[in-house]
């Protein structure tokens, strides 16, 4: 069986189980990693240096394990397409955590599960929403606010990194979504280093034109 075909298998197996919790593990210092970050470079650049980081990585491993990371003509545009909405996300998430607290961060970014459920239940076909994923969505939700409510209230305003903070979540969904489209035709190798790598070109360019200090 191919990767693409596994990725579109529905069945949740142990190691499927383990993957999704270690992501949640890393996702969830994620935003506490960002807010220290910015106090030491701005947003752009953080960005740009973190995925060049990370695609050289991918790239290398990719090296290895013999990956074709070649694109075809008929995928350019929506590997474009997704680099732009990945960008966003990132520059969008990195200001807002710039000014908004941690704990208000990791609580504004998480509404994307809930969008990401609506936008799944209209667009992808075999990911309609039910009462299951409902309470689950709840469930979770709640429990990131409960580890972070005395992070939330404070006195100081917080107001444009909290609205851009939910703009950077509504990315985030849209992105997602896209992303499981595409995966339906392309590699997932191969949109992991091209979101990357077409990615560094707004970075890098944000920060010449906008953080040259």
């Amino acid at each position: 069986m191919s990767m693409r075909q596994k990725l579109q298998n529905n069945d949740i197996t142990i190691k499927v189980i383990f993957a999704v919790l270690l992501v949640a593990c890393l996702w969830g210092g994620n935003a506490v990693a960002m807010k220290v970050a910015l106090k030491y470079m701005p947003p752009f650049i953080l960005a740009g240096l973190r995925f060049a980081l990370g695609a050289i990585i991918i790239l290398i491993w990719g090296k290895f394990n013999n990956i074709d990371f070649r694109i075809r003509k008929d995928e350019l545009l929506s590997l474009i397409i997704l680099s732009l909405l990945f960008s966003a996300q990132i520059c969008t998430f990195n200001f807002g955590t710039k000014y908004t607290t941690a704990g208000r961060s990791s609580v504004l970014i998480n509404v994307n599960p809930f969008l990401i459920a609506i936008l799944a239940h209209f667009f992808i076909p075999d990911d309609r929403l039910t009462i299951r994923k409902i309470i689950g969505l709840i469930l979770a939700f709640l429990g990131v606010f409960i580890v972070f409510r005395d992070k939330i209230e404070t006195a100081e305003p917080h107001l444009l990194g909290d609205i851009i903070m939910l703009v950077s979540g509504f990315l985030f969904s849209i992105l997602t979504i896209y992303t499981k489209k595409l995966m339906r035709k392309i590699g997932v190798y191969k949109i992991l280093i091209w979101e990357m790598l077409f990615g560094l070109i707004p970075f890098f360019g944000l920060s010449l034109i906008f953080e040259r200090d």
